[in-house]
């Protein structure tokens, strides 16, 4: 390829009930054009890209509600989902397994919600209480640090 030209861009998403967030990393980026169609983007550029660059995508989402924006360090394309509240995607692309240039943005991603239900206590644990334990007595190496001599005599 040629140098600084990428075929295809590292890439980061993320999602929540309603959206996808796909994150293209392209400096010199220039002149980006996203295509949007239900299940597919293209993305091409005047300059910064050797081609047009295709995601097949693993699910639908809605192309007249889908933007992208340019900053300093590439694309951020945010895309509605087709029918907001769908379960949530087990990946971004309908191919199976997962392209090296690929990763989740994990600062982004959203958990899927859980039920209405509250989370049961755990009962080994005393409710959060560390059943009674009192760690009062304990020497954490506080103010003087671990005293590493002790340590010495079972070596």
């Amino acid at each position: 390829g040629i140098p600084g030209i990428w075929t295809t861009p590292p890439c980061s998403w993320a999602q929540n009930v309603d959206t996808i967030f796909l994150r293209v990393l392209l400096p010199h980026l220039h002149g980006p054009h996203v295509e949007f169609a239900a299940d597919e983007i293209v993305i091409s550029a005047a300059d910064g890209l050797a081609e047009p660059v295709a995601f097949k995508l693993n699910g639908a989402i809605d192309p007249e509600r889908s933007v992208f924006g340019l900053d300093h360090q590439g694309l951020d394309i945010r895309m509605p989902k087709a029918e907001p509240g769908t379960p949530y995607w087990p990946r971004l692309l309908s191919a199976k397994g997962k392209p090296h240039w690929l990763s989740v943005d994990w600062p982004r991603y959203e958990a899927e919600p859980d039920s209405e239900e509250e989370a049961p206590e755990m009962p080994a644990m005393g409710g959060g209480d560390f059943g009674g334990m009192d760690f009062s007595g304990m020497d954490f190496g506080g103010e003087g640090g671990l005293d590493m001599s002790a340590l010495q005599g079972m070596m």
